[in-house]
């Protein structure tokens, strides 16, 4: 048996047992070899990792922060000295140690300058709708584009990536070569197309004899025998010089009859996850490692983020490691992946303010976690408004406390907001807010007792999706009751009796209202 460290005990959360309305008796609490039931409650915000965004979250009150995916391409020293920082400031660190990103799919980064001609096809696809491919020529066919500055997303790559490009030859078609060629750079503003990988023969004859530094493309292998599927193209970032660049364009060229081409992988090196892991993994400050933000969104499927999950424990057993989750119904399949189950939610848009639906997504990601024995976390939205993201408006102050609370009621033993860096100034502080008003009830979300056998006068379930309009939950100890009620619809509730062994409680909800009572138990006998 592996040694469990003091590290995990004291940085692992315990999900306590929440009653989940319409259940006879509460979620059971997640127990584990490596979860210790502790007093520390998760309560921060997604940053990009700079000093400064620490900062910020201490002058708020948090006492954890996720990274995102973005400051896994930043150097390791420079994340030491952020880790430094944030113990400095006594905040907990969920750092990112991967970065599998995938470039484009079924669009092109906006703006960009195509080169050749470019077509999209519906006839074969392996991610989402469509491939691409260039004209039918039955010699030289290439299709690409390039970026300018302000282009988005360019593609970062750093020593020891791995590129993954899917590819599809019909059999009908006789190809002798393919080609990808990049235009980046490994610093400054110097461009160039020096960064060529291909299989099969070599035909295809590419360079300016204008370049500094031609190198000769690389040849990574024979063209695919297979025909009529789909078949995965992989190479060493390093072996092209394409190692610490930015891409900013990309060329497909295939000699001989059309190819279909589709999605593009960035994957994380083994020796890059580990170099780094092992560079911080003594740092104080570290909470875990952060896998990736939403892998079913990613092309990361449960055997890769697995794969990773396995390099970081074979040099670190001592912290947690674990992704978050955009989909409840995906978290089962990853479960082999993570040591706490985090999960997102947004649902604030600009076309419906209707949060309801959330309900659900925290029901059933609490289930699963408990099914697992394993802690979960709530990533509630903090943006809007964004013209990145311009299907979600900033939620209110209101529609914040409504979405803090009413995960902690149904069984998050963790808060941490999407995105400090999106959030306007008035939701930075209302969190501020939301954690004081949390963190004075944190020994009773930790080391309190469930309260069993509460019932209410509100038992309906407006939109049929199984989860009452009503949700409550309650916590004794030491003498007191906390009792913390969330009203889950847009109406208001009035006269709402809870009521249980020797207790009974009053009160009026406005809609998406919560209530949060503590009282001596004495003053209910």
């Amino acid at each position: 048996m592996k040694k469990i460290s003091t590290a995990i005990l004291l940085t692992a959360i315990f999900l306590a047992g929440c009653v989940v309305p319409g259940q006879e008796t509460p979620v059971k609490p997640a127990t584990s070899p490596k979860i210790a039931n502790n007093d520390f409650f998760p309560l921060g915000w997604f940053t990009s990792l700079s000093k400064d965004e620490i900062g910020g979250l201490k002058d708020v009150g948090a006492n954890f922060a996720i990274t995102y995916v973005l400051s896994g391409r930043l150097k390791k020293e420079l994340l030491s000295d952020v880790l430094d920082e944030a113990e400095r400031k006594n905040i907990k660190v969920l750092l990112d140690v991967t970065s599998d990103w995938k470039w484009f799919d079924d669009d092109m980064p906006i703006p960009n300058d195509p080169i050749g001609n470019w077509n999209w096809s519906l006839d074969h696809a392996y991610s989402k709708r469509a491939s691409h491919h260039g004209g039918w020529n039955d010699e030289l066919n290439t299709h690409g584009f390039i970026m300018p500055e302000a282009g988005y997303p360019a593609m970062n790559v750093q020593d020891h990536d791995m590129i993954e490009q899917w590819v599809y030859i019909p059999s009908k078609n006789d190809v002798k070569e393919l080609m990808i060629e990049f235009y980046a750079s490994k610093g400054g503003p110097s461009f160039s197309w020096n960064h060529r990988v291909y299989w099969g023969e070599d035909l295809i004859k590419r360079g300016n004899t204008k370049e500094k530094e031609t190198i000769n493309p690389f040849r990574a292998g024979d063209l695919p025998k297979e025909r009529d599927k789909w078949i995965k193209l992989t190479f060493r970032a390093n072996d092209i010089n394409l190692d610490a660049t930015l891409v900013r364009g990309v060329n497909f060229i295939n000699y001989g009859s059309q190819v279909y081409w589709d999605l593009m992988t960035r994957r994380t090196g083994k020796e890059r996850i580990q170099e780094r892991v092992n560079y911080l993994k003594g740092k104080k400050a570290l909470f875990g490692w952060y896998l990736c933000d939403e892998p079913e969104l990613r092309n990361i499927d449960p055997p890769r983020l697995k794969e990773i999950y396995d390099q970081i424990k074979e040099v670190d057993q001592e912290h947690i490691v674990t992704p978050v989750f955009q989909d409840w119904k995906v978290m089962e399949q990853y479960k082999d992946s993570c040591d706490i189950f985090f999960l997102d939610c947004y649902p604030v848009t600009v076309k419906s303010r209707s949060m309801d639906w959330m309900t659900q997504w925290v029901v059933e990601g609490a289930r699963v976690a408990a099914k697992y024995k394993k802690p979960f976390v709530f990533v509630p939205q903090g943006f809007g408004d964004a013209p990145e993201y311009p299907l979600w408006t900033m939620p209110t102050k209101h529609e914040l406390r409504w979405m803090t609370w009413t995960p902690i009621i149904l069984g998050a033993r963790g808060i941490c907001y999407w995105a400090y860096y999106k959030a306007s100034k008035e939701v930075i502080e209302e969190s501020g807010k939301l954690f004081k008003e949390v963190g004075q009830y944190k020994d009773f979300l930790t080391k309190g007792t469930p309260v069993t056998g509460l019932s209410s006068s509100i038992t309906s379930d407006s939109d049929f999706d199984g989860n009452p309009d009503l949700m409550y939950s309650a916590y004794d100890l030491a003498g007191k009751r906390l009792l913390m009620v969330s009203n889950g619809t847009s109406r208001a509730f009035n006269k709402v009796r809870l009521v249980g062994p020797g207790y009974e409680k009053d009160f009026d909800l406005e809609p998406y209202g919560v209530k949060i009572i503590m009282e001596n138990l004495e003053d209910n006998r």
